[in-house]
């Protein structure tokens, strides 16, 4: 056994004496030159050669705490480093399949979002970011589900950090306390700098969605909060450096320090040595570990910054002139940066799986045949592994799912309702929440029979089983109060608002069904649109299924059947979205200039597809990063509501007695439909507002992605389209089933089978109101 490293725990020690003896029992144990440590080494040894190995040196990882003065070990709040900041608060979340992102733990994308990191990046066997997995080593049993570690000794010198700090703040505390801020890029706490420049923010947080929701491109791109030479913006520098720099260069952290309680306050020096075990899991540490280290950390002009010296916190600074750092705000750098932190030694290390270790305790070995290496093994080992979601595998886990020997719903208790939440609260709530004792009962639905059961509407005792108050929750605030048709059911507060909506919509789409065949007409549309983007396509034989087919099809019957054109204007969101911004305002000029300026020829076009795709993933999404998402939102529908408002006078003044289009025939509905519902001209309004909003909204963000999948099932399972058409032909058939129910035939059953096998919408949430047993 030539090398390796053993990480557990030990019961904790309650009096520092007890940490001391242990500490100078391991000292003994690692001097060759100490009798009782050469005692020690023959007890311990003695029943690892047992086992064949031999330990030849120990190290003790503690977390610093305190010590009272009745010699108490006094612990802290959260995981510290000895120079005295909170530590393991920033990690990658690697995607595993077990959730989303919190914000700041995955890679930065666009519009304030984050995505988990590949499972490549970590471990062997599996894709990284570029979709590629790596190859060493060669052999797939040893190799996959493994990962490399480094680990690195890491000697802190805390009175060396402590003294620089009163050196270039004599007296003040205070701004010693933010110049060490400054050097980390975080406050001792926790909290960043860039969304608590000048005071620390609540420590209390625990949660990483807290502590890590900030950019620096995005938030401080200029290090006026955060100093662009401060060792955290050096470990991630998040959205900084291009998309390459923060995809391919993560690790899986854990640092665990050692030697005892912290520097008392005013001690000097008291002669114990302190630092931290550095331990980081990555599949390649030539791009990843090597580069954090030689580039980020130790190289002078750190992501293209002229004139940033090292880290100043990790770098290996040598107390030169030219070893500096530059504070936010200020005009000249504090030279001189001494070293704080010094290697004292490591390794590299292969983990293998679990898998694989039992197969070396088993003896097997793991041989690479040359047909598995490029050039007969003569370069690199390129073998790869089946992915962990490949069609076998999961055609796997389908057929247990839909076995009858399974159990097809998994329930998970969460806390009941809090004891002042009563059934009359419950009464009186337009939006339906869940009555005592049963909140948090989440149901996991494996069978499709269950999955339309949830998401049909059923009521009982007048009430629906199953209800929809997020979406009632979105329209309400995208409109600014009204509701959406969506967010309405029977059965509940919103059953009025409903019946109304659904009676304007249908009463003002038969009348302009009655001045001429609306479907006709939409059938018209279709092939002329269909046959402009053949001709388009003709010279270079590729057509753009979304953007070339049915995105041209969609905008031209919102425009001509509903009368819902876009602007003759390009929303500024078109522009912002690119910088993380709500607004153009927001944008630097100089960043302005250098942006890409595509002509676009459809502008309406374009404005309708960014506010339909944010107005949907506010109404239907389920994005970690939704709080950002909200905002953008609330951006899109006050742009298309003041659009629709714009057509809705418009439309006031066209109109005669025949409607051309659905608002036309809206606004020659005013009258009869305020004396119905006994409501002014502006309530009448505000409803068909409302209804245009969702009819604007969605399609135009849905239905192209809807005809992408279905061609993209058609294509991918090789169905012979000219010989599908005569069955597609025709007119949808209904026809009456040996239940009962009615079943339909041709394009309809087509269509709805693709979309239920590769649905656009793949999360499509309901809330159980009651306690409902499945079919």
């Amino acid at each position: 056994f030539t090398g390796g490293f053993q990480v557990g725990t030990v019961s904790k020690p309650s009096m520092e004496a007890d940490w001391i003896e242990l500490r100078a029992d391991i000292e003994a144990f690692n001097s060759r030159s100490s009798g009782k440590g050469g005692a020690l080494r023959v007890l311990v040894n003695g029943f690892f050669r047992a086992l064949g190995m031999e330990i030849v040196q120990l190290e003790l990882a503690q977390d610093p705490y305190t010590v009272s003065g009745k010699g108490e070990v006094v612990p802290e709040p959260y995981r510290m480093e000895h120079f005295g900041f909170r530590d393991g608060i920033s990690q990658p979340f690697v995607d595993m399949k077990l959730g989303d992102p919190p914000p700041g733990g995955g890679t930065p994308a666009e519009n304030r979002s984050w995505e988990p990191l590949a499972p490549g990046e970590i471990i062997l066997g599996e894709e990284d970011e570029d979709g590629q997995i790596q190859a060493q080593p060669a052999n797939a049993d040893l190799r996959d589900g493994g990962t490399f570690l480094v680990f690195r000794k890491l000697e802190q010198d805390v009175a060396g950090f402590r003294q620089f700090l009163a050196n270039n703040r004599p007296d003040d505390s205070e701004a010693q306390t933010k110049l060490a801020a400054q050097m980390m890029g975080r406050w001792q706490n926790g909290t960043a700098l860039v969304k608590h420049p000048d005071v620390p923010g609540d420590g209390t947080a625990t949660g990483q969605g807290v502590l890590n929701d900030f950019l620096y491109r995005a938030d401080d791109p200029d290090g006026q909060k955060c100093p662009l030479g401060s060792h955290v913006r050096r470990a991630n520098p998040r959205d900084l450096g291009g998309n390459n720099d923060i995809r391919r260069h993560r690790i899986l952290r854990r640092g665990m320090s050692y030697g005892g309680p912290l520097l008392p306050s005013g001690c000097d020096d008291d002669g114990t040595k302190r630092g931290m075990y550095f331990v980081a899991a990555n599949s390649r540490i030539d791009l990843q570990f090597e580069v954090i280290q030689k580039v980020w950390i130790n190289q002078d002009g750190f992501a293209g910054q002229a004139g940033l010296s090292k880290c100043p916190i990790s770098g290996n600074n040598d107390g030169r002139s030219e070893d500096q750092f530059l504070e936010s705000g200020k005009g000249t750098p504090i030279p001189r940066v001494p070293r704080f932190v010094t290697t004292k030694g490591g390794d590299y290390f292969f983990a293998p799986s679990i898998k694989a270790l039992r197969m070396i305790a088993s003896g097997e070995k793991f041989y690479t045949a040359n047909s598995d290496l490029p050039y007969d093994g003569a370069a690199f080992g390129d073998g790869t592994t089946p992915d962990l979601f490949n069609e076998e595998r999961l055609k796997g886990y389908a057929m247990r799912m839909l076995s009858r020997q399974e159990k097809h719903v998994v329930r998970v208790a969460l806390p009941d309702a809090p004891a002042n939440h009563s059934d009359e609260e419950h009464e009186n709530t337009d939006i339906l929440i869940d009555p005592p004792g049963i909140r948090g009962n989440v149901a996991f639905v494996a069978q499709h029979a269950h999955v339309k059961y949830v998401l049909g509407s059923r009521l009982e005792g007048g009430r629906p089983l199953f209800s929809v108050p997020q979406y009632l929750e979105a329209g309400r605030r995208l409109l600014r109060g009204g509701d959406m048709l969506v967010g309405t059911e029977a059965g509940t507060p919103t059953e009025a608002a409903r019946n109304r909506l659904t009676d304007i919509l249908n009463t003002a789409w038969g009348l302009l069904h009655q001045q001429g065949n609306a479907y006709a007409r939409m059938e018209e549309i279709t092939k002329r649109e269909l046959n402009s983007a053949l001709r388009r396509a003709a010279s270079t034989g590729k057509i753009d299924l979304v953007d070339d087919l049915a995105a041209d099809v969609t905008y031209a019957i919102l425009d001509e059947i509903f009368g819902i054109p876009g602007p003759d204007f390009l929303t500024e969101l078109a522009i912002s979205l690119k910088f993380a911004r709500q607004h153009i305002g927001q944008i630097y000029p100089d960043w302005l200039e250098v942006i890409d300026r595509p002509e676009i020829d459809n502008v309406g076009k374009v404005s309708l597809q960014i506010w339909g795709i944010l107005l949907s993933l506010d109404i239907v999404g389920n994005h970690p990063q939704m709080k950002q998402l909200k905002v953008l939102g609330l951006h899109a529908a006050s742009e298309i509501l003041n659009h629709i408002d714009i057509l809705i006078a418009k439309a006031a003044t066209e109109v005669s007695t025949k409607p051309g289009n659905l608002l036309q025939a809206f606004v020659l509905l005013t009258e009869p439909m305020c004396k119905k519902y006994k409501y002014t001209p502006q309530d009448y309004m505000a409803d068909v507002r409302a209804l245009l909003f969702e009819v604007a909204g969605t399609p135009i963000a849905v239905i192209p992605g809807n005809f992408a999948n279905v061609m993209e099932q058609a294509l991918e399972r090789r169905i012979d389209l000219p010989s599908l058409l005569p069955v597609l032909d025709g007119k949808p058939v209904f026809k009456k089933s040996g239940g009962g129910k009615y079943q339909i035939s041709g394009t309809h059953q087509f269509i709805y089978e693709a979309l239920r096998l590769e649905p656009s919408v793949r999360l499509l949430m309901r809330h159980a109101n009651k306690t409902a047993k499945l079919p």
